[in-house]
């Protein structure tokens, strides 16, 4: 779905993160270990973008997931993230 996106052009309108649930206190370690095992601090490192680059994504692009768009984000003092 991601990579559909990008192929629309939306890159710049796009950013990739993901939350802390991972260590929610509220989710108990048993029924994260069963129904996300994979999912821990740095899921979207280890498993989500080495998907992504073996499908094509080129690290220009993943930078500006990563790093420039969160960067003109919301907070930042930049108008949304068109350029």
């Amino acid at each position: 779905m991601l990579l559909n996106l990008l192929e629309l052009g939306l890159e710049d309108q796009l950013l990739l993160s993901h939350d802390a649930a991972v260590s929610s206190r509220i989710t108990p370690p048993s029924w994260r270990t069963a129904h996300t095992p994979h999912w821990r601090r740095d899921h979207l490192h280890r498993r989500i973008l080495p998907q992504l680059r073996a499908q094509g994504m080129d690290s220009v692009v993943e930078h500006r997931l990563m790093v420039g768009n969160p960067r003109r984000g919301p907070g930042s003092g930049h108008r949304g993230l068109r350029r």
